[in-house]
């Protein structure tokens, strides 16, 4: 959390109103560990990764912008100081094709 009370990039509510999503991923252990998610366990539901199609870091977080096989936009963070991920962003209405365009 930065000093105006808000909790990174994506949102701006005091952590007492934000309720995050902890999920589960499987990753790719590179060179530095978990370095890209392979899969992204929702409950039951099991997402393969087709696409990191971004990603980008923090002093002690990673954010990735991910296509699912399922056709969904998902973006996740990884806190490594915690080793927790989190559902940050879901969009079951993106079109890959028509946003190239």
């Amino acid at each position: 959390m930065d000093q105006t009370g808000t909790r990174g990039p994506f949102l701006s509510l005091p952590d007492e109103v934000v309720d995050v999503m902890r999920i589960r991923v499987e990753c790719y252990s590179g060179y530095r560990g978990d370095e890209s998610p392979r899969r992204i366990i929702l409950g039951e539901k099991r997402v393969t990764v087709k696409e990191i199609i971004d990603r980008w870091a923090g002093p002690d977080y990673r954010y990735f912008k991910i296509e699912g096989d399922d056709g969904a936009l998902y973006i996740v963070k990884h806190d490594e100081e915690n080793d927790a991920w989190e559902l940050v962003m879901f969009d079951t209405t993106f079109d890959r094709a028509e946003r190239e365009c």
